[in-house]
C-alpha cells in the first residue's frame, strides 16, 4: 500500500479546485469511513484521492462540505449539531451505527475555525514518568 505521504504529495500537486485543507471536504468518520461533502471541488478531491491508488474505505456523501467537519475518536463520532448541518446530520443518523455526539459550535464557526482545531487528540500514558513543561 502506499503511505499518506506518497497520495498526499500527489492531490496537492494536481490541478485541484481550492480548498484551505483537505478536511474541508472530506473527514474520516469510522473505522475505514470517509465522509466527502458533496461539492464540486469536494468530488473532484475525492476522485483524485481514489485514483491515486486510495482504496478499501467505505464513503458516506454528506451534503454539506461543513458536515466533513467531524473527528472520529475513542470509538465515536464527533460532529456539529443538525441546525449547522441538517442534511449531513440525517446522513449519520442513518448511515452510522455506532455512539456520535453532535456539538454546537457557533462562535468558532463564525471565525473560520472548524471542530478539529478546537480540539488536542493526544495518545495518553498509563505511568508517565515527566510531562515535558516550558513552565518555569
Amino acid at each position: 500500500t502506499r503511505s499518506d505521504r506518497d497520495w498526499s504529495s500527489d492531490v496537492c500537486s494536481s490541478d485541484l479546485p481550492p480548498a484551505v485543507h483537505l478536511k474541508d471536504v472530506i473527514a474520516v468518520v469510522g473505522p475505514e469511513i470517509l465522509a466527502v461533502g458533496k461539492s464540486e471541488g469536494a468530488q473532484k478531491t475525492f476522485s483524485e484521492i481514489r485514483r491515486s491508488g486510495v482504496s478499501g474505505y467505505k464513503y458516506i456523501s454528506v451534503e454539506e462540505d461543513q458536515a466533513t467537519d467531524a473527528l472520529y475518536c475513542n470509538n465515536t463520532l464527533v460532529h456539529l449539531a443538525s441546525d449547522q448541518i441538517p442534511k449531513g446530520f440525517a446522513a449519520y443518523e442513518n448511515k452510522i451505527d455506532y455512539s456520535r455526539v453532535a456539538i454546537a459550535m457557533e462562535e468558532p464557526l463564525k471565525r473560520g475555525g472548524r471542530l478539529g482545531s478546537c480540539v488536542l487528540l493526544i495518545h495518553r500514558v498509563r505511568h508517565p514518568k515527566k510531562f515535558p513543561t516550558t513552565v518555569q
